[in-house]
């Protein structure tokens, strides 16, 4: 009788390890590197991480790399007062994205590719100019405040913005998607081309085009609006409720 008891508390304890195993196995080391940058004011990413920015009075760049990932799949750089990150390693075992922190003091141009994310949390980036560009799956989600913003998203790509910008000029082809219902702007020229959507909220004036299954929505109605086609279906103004 003990025999047998003693067999399956065994067999209890082996089952466990079994179950166990497979969390054991996902659960990884992650190595944080620092890398030296410096003398930037633009930022482009590319590859399958996660950008996270912090303004501040030195330029700093840290990154998470689990053990899978070899240090040299990340490459990193300044030329031309471009930081250049770029992760050629591609997908991680357990879907979850490299993840890296920069600091910066000014920016003005960010562009993200190849399901590259870059997020600004809990801040607001301020400049008199700002240039996006997102591709191919990358994600930009920021909060503003400048003058001059414009913005380019293809491929599947999103950019989110909240915030405000005086001027803005849009455009959004082949499935990308710019949202920024939350942004107050008081001019904007868009372009919706090819499956592109835009989603603004401009006061005083609209310049919205759309071509080949592009679509506009616009949240305020502004004073001035200037649509092509003239009568398109496709330029649609959007309640609060609707967003």
């Amino acid at each position: 009788m003990l025999k047998n008891m003693l067999m399956m508390k065994k067999a209890a304890m082996m089952m466990g390890v079994i179950l166990f195993m497979p969390f054991l196995t996902a659960q990884q080391n992650v190595n944080t590197i620092k890398r030296p940058v410096s003398g930037f004011t633009k930022l482009s990413v590319y590859g399958d991480m996660v950008i996270y920015l912090t303004k501040g009075k030195t330029e700093s760049m840290e990154i998470e790399i689990p053990d899978e990932v070899a240090p040299n799949k990340i490459t990193t750089g300044v030329e031309n007062g471009e930081l250049k990150i770029k992760s050629t390693y591609g997908l991680l075992k357990d879907k979850k994205k490299i993840k890296a922190y920069v600091t910066f003091k000014e920016l003005t141009s960010i562009s993200a590719g190849g399901s590259g994310e870059v997020v600004l949390p809990d801040s607001v980036l301020k400049t008199s100019s700002l240039k996006l560009n997102a591709y191919t799956g990358g994600v930009i989600d920021v909060a503003v405040d400048v003058k001059e913003l414009t913005a380019e998203v293809s491929e599947k790509a999103v950019i989110t913005l909240e915030g405000y910008a005086l001027n803005q000029t849009v455009t959004a082809s082949l499935g990308g998607v710019y949202s920024a219902y939350e942004m107050e702007s008081e001019d904007a020229t868009v372009k919706a081309l090819t499956k592109g959507i835009v989603k603004v909220n401009s006061t005083m004036s609209l310049n919205a085009t759309v071509t080949t299954g592009g679509w506009v929505g616009y949240l305020t109605d502004p004073k001035y609006k200037f649509f092509t086609p003239k009568n398109s279906k496709r330029i649609v103004k959007i309640e609060e409720n609707e967003k």
